[in-house]
């Protein structure tokens, strides 16, 4: 089973799952972490519970499974420890959780949010599938760190793709174009999103943009 260090290193004793004898398969996780730790806010808590697996009884074959990772790589990004979050994405390369959705955001989003926005954009090329939370976490931190044309780029890839944007979407860029001063475009963009933003999450908050870009207008 794989082992983790008393100092909470991932070590890199585990083989691939594709090649692993059939005992080796990577058996769920029974909830050995507290999940209530992270979603209460306290990430330091929900970092130490996960590497308390390194004493249990080996005998438990309690490993991470792809719940346990999508829980603890937020752990990380608030915390900003890509050390941690890059041996976690070893892990998962190792035993084909890499391949699951769900984990490949949780990495992509881990990787942007720890500042490391190259290694999060390898990971999202490498995804065999994608969805829109995928390619927002790509969209909303480039704008962030500003590389506005490399976000304006994924969107309308996004767009030519008929892949459905949500409020997240179309928020990234509405604000980076703001945040630059571009208000025409900005209302350009909040434009579309009336026409075509379709879910009621989207509905919501065009009140919020009205006010915020009118706002924004009459200040210039």
């Amino acid at each position: 089973m794989p082992q983790w260090s008393s100092t909470g290193t991932l070590l890199s004793n585990v083989q691939p799952a594709d090649t692993s004898p059939p005992s080796a398969v990577v058996p769920p996780c029974t909830g050995m972490f507290s999940f209530t730790a992270f979603r209460s806010g306290d990430s330091k808590k929900a970092v130490r519970m996960f590497y308390r697996m390194n004493s249990l009884d080996e005998n438990l074959n309690i490993w991470p499974d792809a719940v346990s990772l999508c829980n603890i790589l937020p752990a990380f990004a608030a915390l900003r420890v890509s050390m941690q979050g890059k041996e976690v994405h070893g892990y998962a390369v190792r035993t084909n959780l890499v391949k699951d959705l769900f984990v490949g955001n949780a990495i992509v989003d881990m990787y942007a949010k720890c500042g490391l926005i190259d290694d999060a954009h390898k990971v999202f090329k490498r995804m065999e599938v994608k969805d829109v939370v995928s390619w927002n976490a790509m969209v909303t931190r480039l704008s962030q760190i500003g590389r506005f044309e490399d976000a304006l780029a994924l969107f309308e890839k996004m767009r030519g793709e008929n892949i459905e944007l949500d409020v997240v979407t179309w928020s990234a860029v509405i604000a980076g174009y703001a945040q630059r001063g571009y208000g025409y475009e900005a209302l350009d963009v909040f434009g579309q999103m009336v026409v075509f933003g379709s879910s009621e999450k989207v509905k919501r908050i065009r009140l919020a943009w009205i006010f915020v870009l009118f706002t924004k207008k009459k200040g210039e």
